[in-house]
């Protein structure tokens, strides 16, 4: 740089440090150990504006690098949506955290060097002449790093969380005592080791951006792993109260433990829901027993000597026990916010009591008992509220409470008409003009509820205006939305009002706008040409616009789009005169499976991303084109384009989820024990595949699939299992699984021969012996079973009907 300056003066020469001063700098940098070379190598690392080149780099060199060179690589304005870039990454960085010995490398021998580094002149005396400097990583920097891998890790790759968990395990095993005199060493020793303890502690409390309740687990495995450093060090790490906290914020947002579902079913029905006893058994049992994970966490707390606030209150509310109050739901949950202000300590447990509630009436009870006299609710209090009115009752009539969004049907037992009127909660748009009333404008999470579940574009206008929340940038969303013909460009100022509307309300608008789409003919009965179908495109049009300027890739908001196009009674076009309903519905079909693969294809080509939301949509939205046409291909070549590409697509995405991931075999790294998966096809996603194969009458992929399940599903081939989620009976996964091969056998019976059957059951049965397994090929008996299921289910019933009259031929 200061000889490209020298040969050409420019303003930058004024802010260049002199000659002599970085010959100085230089000189003593090498009294460190650190050469011209290893400088050339970090501006090499550090060049690309590519992160993905850049994590290659720094993946590619065997040399030591000073942290803030790895933090640069892993700064958070930086996107990595590959898990395979961020496992080379993850090997590096632990090398450079914990490894004992740096091999010594060539390095780049100029800064002209672009792509590989060439040989180099000399060799870094870093590791002989300073043995003690070495590129430390002290605390703060430790907990920095821990900080950014497991952001990103939360981003694209949250089965990475325990790798991460074992680095910084391996970091607080081996802190070496500072050289200082005079200090106790074994004190600063075990103060290191509890500050990193802790902070990992709460940083692997943070929620993934996709799917945060289903990949708690993997929070749970991370934090696991910093829990049994106990077993390990000389003393046990000491848990602070946020510590603690963080603990129980991932337990209550983990999947019920058998206990906890026992505690659940023994609530009586009415309200407060305190425990019945069914038996001798449950009236020795003690209550403690039935206490939920997440509030004996808060138990062991207090015992530690932490004094219970708010913040540990609202923890006890959500777990469904608080001490000296009335017993609420454990109600699964991701962490609430708990915020340090007075008036967040006061809120947030009001919040907590209406949230865990059965329903709308039992929430309205909790949101007329403020905390304190006179307090009135604010935003986050209409919010919970909000939640409650607009939630789905259970379909279930098994379902447990507090397991998932939807409300259980109220008890009314014993109850006087004017009691029932009393206890009534108000309808949403009631709510929505009392807290208009009292001076409340909707924002944040409030806004959000309301938008995502408006009825009319008035009434999302009506929203957003009233939050003031950049009232151009409304404006112009409902004005492009509202749009008769839809256009690919727009103005600098439309797109200038757009990019400045907040990604969150964003996509709660883009939700409540598929609310308002039109529903096709068979499933409205329209007698006239549906007048908002320009709605969808301009939707399109418009994330397109809004998502191409954002510098990360934020998926939630395709996702909308996805869902939108995949429902069943979704109208993409106008019902021409004439047209029988049936000829409508598969033009209509068809051309929403075109206009989703045109979608999918964007979002691919812009952002590299296929994820499991975009998979399981193209699965559900295939089989209902299929559907339409009576699973018989041939009738139309549109149509059969249309669904071929959808076809191939859904096999090359089905490939890349299941894939392995090649994880370094360095045994300096080999403690992290990276995944060997990238993305996770679960057995939700194998189950709608299966389907959707049958549908399209794959046999060969069906063939490949049922061989994936059994050797690296199953884990046949010793390696880690990608669906061990399936190995618990008690797991719903368990069930899902089966129930793929329940459909396997019943199609595919027909066609292949026995003896391939016979062979694909033995192999079940040997791993199922092997590992202990709870497995079993389908008998015949189940396989009627489930055929007389599906024969009341639909679309499900015709497809076998046709499947049948082709097996019978």
């Amino acid at each position: 740089m200061m000889r490209a300056e020298t040969a050409r003066p420019t303003g930058l020469s004024e802010h260049l440090i002199a000659e002599q001063v970085l010959a100085q700098k230089l000189e003593f940098l090498a009294s460190k150990g650190i050469m011209m070379e290893d400088i050339e190598l970090w501006l090499w690392i550090l060049r690309p504006e590519d992160p993905v080149e850049m994590a290659s780099r720094l993946s590619s060199t065997d040399r030591p690098v000073p942290p803030f060179v790895i933090l640069q690589v892993l700064s958070l304005r930086r996107e990595y949506n590959d898990p395979v870039t961020l496992s080379r990454l993850y090997v590096s960085i632990s090398r450079a955290v914990c490894g004992e010995v740096f091999p010594q490398f060539s390095t780049p021998e100029s800064l002209d060097c672009e792509r590989n580094p060439p040989e180099a002149t000399s060799v870094s005396q870093l590791d002989k002449a300073s043995p003690q400097y070495r590129y430390r990583w002290p605390p703060n920097l430790f907990i920095r790093l821990l900080y950014m891998m497991t952001r990103h890790s939360l981003h694209t790759w949250p089965a990475s969380l325990p790798s991460i968990a074992r680095l910084a395990e391996r970091y607080i095993e081996t802190i070496t005592p500072p050289e200082r005199k005079g200090i106790s060493q074994e004190l600063v020793v075990r103060q290191r080791q509890n500050y990193i303890h802790n902070a990992a502690l709460v940083i692997f409390s943070h929620n993934a951006r996709s799917m945060p309740l289903a990949n708690l687990r993997y929070n749970w495995e991370a934090q696991k792993v910093m829990l049994a450093l106990s077993m390990k060090l000389p003393r046990p790490p000491v848990i602070d109260q946020a510590g603690f906290r963080a603990i129980r914020s991932v337990l209550g947002g983990l999947r019920r433990s058998k206990p906890e579902r026992f505690a659940a079913s023994r609530l009586s029905k009415a309200w407060p829901p305190y425990r019945q006893a069914w038996d001798g058994l449950d009236e020795k049992r003690p209550v403690e027993d039935d206490y939920s994970r997440s509030v004996k966490a808060g138990i062991l707390a207090r015992e530690a000597g932490y004094a219970p606030q708010d913040a540990d209150l609202t923890l006890d509310i959500i777990g469904g026990a608080a001490l000296g109050k009335m017993p609420f739901i454990n109600y699964r949950t991701t962490s609430p916010k708990l915020g340090d202000e007075a008036s967040s300590s006061v809120i947030m447990p009001w919040a907590a009591s209406i949230k865990a509630t059965r329903n709308a009436q039992e929430a309205w009870q909790a949101f007329l008992r403020p905390p304190q006299a006179g307090l009135l609710p604010c935003a986050i209090i209409y919010n919970e509220m909000f939640l409650k009115l607009y939630a789905r009752e259970v379909i279930r009539p098994d379902a447990l409470p507090g397991t998932g969004l939807e409300v259980h049907p109220v008890h009314e037992a014993n109850l006087t008409e004017f009691e029932k009127a009393r206890l009534q909660p108000p309808h949403p748009s009631q709510l929505y003009e009392q807290m208009r009333n009292q001076g409340i404008r909707p924002v944040g999470p409030c806004l959000q509820v309301l938008l995502k579940n408006a009825t009319s574009l008035k009434e999302i206008a009506r929203y957003l205006m009233d939050s003031r929340q950049d009232v151009q940038a409304s404006r112009m969303f409902i004005e492009l939305i509202d749009r008769r013909k839809p256009a690919e460009h727009y103005e600098p100022d439309e797109v200038k009002h757009i990019l400045n509307m907040p990604l969150h309300v964003f996509r709660a608008s883009a939700v409540g706008v598929t609310r308002t789409l039109p529903y096709s003919w068979r499933h409205e009965g329209l007698t006239r040409k549906n007048p908002d179908l320009h709605r969808m495109e301009n939707l399109i049009n418009i994330t397109r616009i809004r998502m191409g300027h954002e510098k990360n890739s934020n998926m939630s908001v395709w996702h909308v789009i996805f869902d939108a196009l995949a429902r069943p009674a979704i109208a993409v076009l106008p019902q021409p005169g004439g047209l029988p309903p049936g000829a409508y519905e598969i033009e209509n079909r068809i051309h929403a499976l075109r206009i989703f693969m045109r979608v999918f294809h964007h979002v691919h080509k812009t952002t590299g991303i296929v994820d499991i939301v975009m998979f399981d949509k193209l699965c559900l939205i295939l089989r209902r084109a299929i559907t339409a046409i009576n699973f018989q291909r041939g009738q139309s070549k549109w149509f059969d384009d249309v669904i071929d590409d959808a076809h191939a697509t859904l096999k090359a995405a089905a490939a890349k989820l299941s894939q392995r991931i090649n994880t370094d075999k360095d045994q300096r790294s080999h403690f992290l024990k990276l995944p060997s998966f990238g993305y996770r096809l679960g057995p939700v996603q194998v189950r709608s595949y299966f389907r959707t194969l049958a549908y399209l009458g794959d046999h060969d992929e069906l063939l490949t699939r049922i061989e994936w399940i059994i050797s690296e599903g199953l884990g046949e081939d010793g390696r880690e299992e990608l669906l061990d989620t399936a190995r618990d009976p008690e797991h719903p996964d368990h069930e899902r699984l089966y129930i793929s091969l329940l459909m396997f056998k019943s199609y595919m019976s027909h066609q292949v021969p026995p003896e391939t059957m016979d062979a694909l059951k033995a192999r079940v049965i040997k791993i199922s012996e092997e590992k202990g397994l709870a497995w079993s090929w389908p008998d015949d008996e189940d396989v009627a079973s489930f055929m007389d299921a599906e024969r009341y289910r639909g679309d499900e019933a015709a497809f076998w009907e046709v499947a049948q009259r082709r097996g019978r031929k």
